[in-house]
């Protein structure tokens, strides 16, 4: 009588949704990350323990967001390359750190996420009060990964300076990384028609 095993396999909560290309290079950021911060780890057990998935659809335009629903969050990835207003380098790794930060803080709260305001200045140097803590708490754990893989860290968001953040690297690097994406031509479907009649 032969004896059966159930193994349970570990599965990411960070799930590439789209094409077997795409869901690689989720797979490959995620890869990337965890070996350069740990703190993401804890992240990644509780976003399991709530059951709630982080769900990476692939974008290519404009910055990368995240929107919620049920039991997931979805990360709209890798957006644009560049620079953000403060010189730092848009890496689609780091912005992958921040959205999933966004989903994590979202697994907590039954898809919402809570943003105060905060005193903070704007780039021009002007004090107001932002209803901004969301993004300044993302855009900071951001920081910890920027600074782990050797790139400059974001002093600001949109508009505004990031409380409490501060630049390690000596200048803002020459050049910026392009993200290349995914570069294997789209999936064509072949369609057959049967019992047209020919004219």
């Amino acid at each position: 009588m032969g004896l059966l095993v159930c193994v349970r396999v570990a599965t990411s909560q960070v799930v590439g949704v789209g094409s077997e290309c795409h869901q690689a290079e989720v797979r490959d950021a995620m890869a990337r990350v965890r070996a350069q911060l740990p703190g993401i780890e804890r992240i990644l057990t509780e976003l399991e323990e709530a059951k709630y998935e982080c769900r990476v659809f692939r974008k290519t335009t404009g910055a990368a967001t995240v929107g919620s629903a049920a039991h997931h969050a979805e990360i709209a990835w890798p957006g644009t390359s560049g620079r953000f207003a403060d010189d730092s380098c848009i890496d689609a790794d780091a912005s992958l750190v921040h959205e999933i930060y966004h989903c994590w803080v979202r697994s907590k709260n039954d898809g919402e996420e809570p943003c105060t305001f905060v005193p903070t200045r704007t780039v021009s140097g002007v004090l107001v009060v932002a209803r901004a803590s969301c993004e300044f708490d993302a855009v900071a754990f951001e920081n910890r990964y920027r600074k782990a893989i050797g790139i400059c860290e974001r002093l600001t968001y949109g508009n505004f300076q990031v409380p409490g953040a501060e630049r390690t690297c000596p200048a803002p690097e020459t050049a910026c990384p392009a993200f290349t994406g995914c570069s294997a031509p789209a999936r064509t479907t072949r369609v057959i028609e049967t019992g047209a009649k020919s004219r």
